[in-house]
């Protein structure tokens, strides 16, 4: 954790304010095969919980996949889904 005492870590805070939020709230769904995951910027992701694959454009070492995902900024009149 050396990194964010340096000269970099208040950039790195700066900048990556811009691409990377908190987690705001956690749902699971009553057969516990999605999780929802909030964030305070605006996302919510669905994940497969048993999903059998890796993704080859997620980052990870498991077989969790997004499967859908839903950006509500202040700006925007809906709700973009992709």
């Amino acid at each position: 954790m050396k990194w964010l005492q340096d000269e970099h870590a208040a950039k790195w805070r700066e900048e990556g304010q811009r691409y990377v939020s908190d987690v705001n709230q956690l749902a699971v769904n009553s057969d516990e095969t999605l999780l929802a995951v909030g964030t305070y910027g605006g996302m919510l992701h669905f994940l497969d919980l048993h999903a059998t694959n890796r993704s080859d454009y997620e980052i990870t070492t498991g077989t969790v996949r997004e499967v859908k995902r839903m950006i509500a900024w202040k700006n925007q009149k809906v709700p973009l889904w992709w």
